[in-house]
């Protein structure tokens, strides 16, 4: 095929698919024959051109965004960087096809890690939340010093190493459009992540009845406060193999979902974890931004333990 001679061309040899979403986007385990190095490959469709300028606008954007996280964390005591990092990009024309060339995870992403919890029915120890929680801070707090939202944070854009450290991917993006958003959302479900602020309410104009639809609001300004209210879903999630607004046993769709993240409180958190990281979470889950819980003040909070 033109396609594969294309990727052996550049030195790839695809291993296996490791991911997919929907039609659009395919990920694969290759290695490099060159250099006998391993790295995860993603095939973007596009349809058209400006699909495709877009998704070039999006590699540089993230390209340049490791740049500047690359200096900052150099001046840690960390000895890895929490980030997945891009290597390469380039087009197919023939293919309609933009590949990502980054960096390999040998341990999945945290969505399926957590899955896994729950299906054997393991409850994840506490220090090992402690220290993941610890990473997600770093990292969140990185970008936020070099004032970037994540915007996109999800557990499935928490990849893991083999021995279970995170690294966070897609970072650097520019913010969805109005007119992009509700394809997003039926794709990854990542608005059930988005903080309460960012969700509006709006009565479609073709609508007959009384229905409403949540849409994320172009006219919100994202903060850091809208970060960590996803990176508190996501741990709850972690101990508790449940999202916070959601019930175990019950099946929620998205939308009933997001109306519970707008008009209720979150579920209780299992009893063997301790007060103070049950709290902390909670702090992530506050509803009014302003008092969120900071990434710098949580990794303070870390310290003090």
């Amino acid at each position: 095929m033109q396609q594969e001679s294309e990727l052996t061309q550049k030195g790839y040899e695809k291993l296996r698919k490791v991911g997919s979403r929907e039609e659009f986007e395919t990920v694969w385990l290759a290695r490099n024959t060159n250099a006998n190095q391993y790295y995860a490959i993603k095939e973007l469709l596009y349809k058209s051109a400006p699909e495709k300028d877009k998704l070039s606008n999006d590699w540089n954007l993230m390209n340049n965004a490791y740049s500047k996280i690359i200096k900052t964390v150099s001046k840690s005591k960390l000895t890895y960087i929490p980030f997945v990092e891009p290597k390469e990009y380039f087009i197919s024309e023939s293919n309609n096809t933009v590949y990502y060339i980054i960096e390999y995870c040998g341990g999945g992403n945290l969505k399926s890690y957590v899955k896994t919890l729950k299906q054997q029915q393991t409850r994840i120890n506490e220090e090992r939340v402690w220290k993941l929680i610890k990473q997600i801070a770093f990292a969140l707090n990185t970008l936020h010093t070099l004032q970037i939202e994540h915007e996109y944070l999800t557990p499935e854009n928490i990849m893991l190493t083999k021995d279970v450290s995170i690294k966070l991917s897609r970072y650097g993006l520019p913010r969805i459009q109005p007119e992009e958003e509700a394809n997003l959302t039926a794709i990854d479900n990542s608005q059930i992540y988005k903080a309460p602020e960012l969700q509006q309410e709006i009565q479609p104009d073709n609508s007959d009845n009384d229905d409403v639809v949540i849409i994320i609001d172009p006219d919100i300004a994202y903060t850091n406060a809208v970060d960590i209210w996803s990176f508190g879903i996501i741990v709850f999630e972690l101990i508790s193999w449940n999202h916070p607004f959601s019930c175990e046993g019950t099946i929620y769709t998205d939308t009933e979902i997001i109306n519970q993240i707008r008009h209720q409180n979150p579920s209780k958190l299992p009893d063997q974890y301790s007060d103070q990281l049950k709290n902390l979470i909670m702090n992530m889950l506050e509803k009014e931004p302003s008092q969120r819980i900071t990434a710098d003040q949580i990794l303070q909070k870390i310290r003090r333990r």
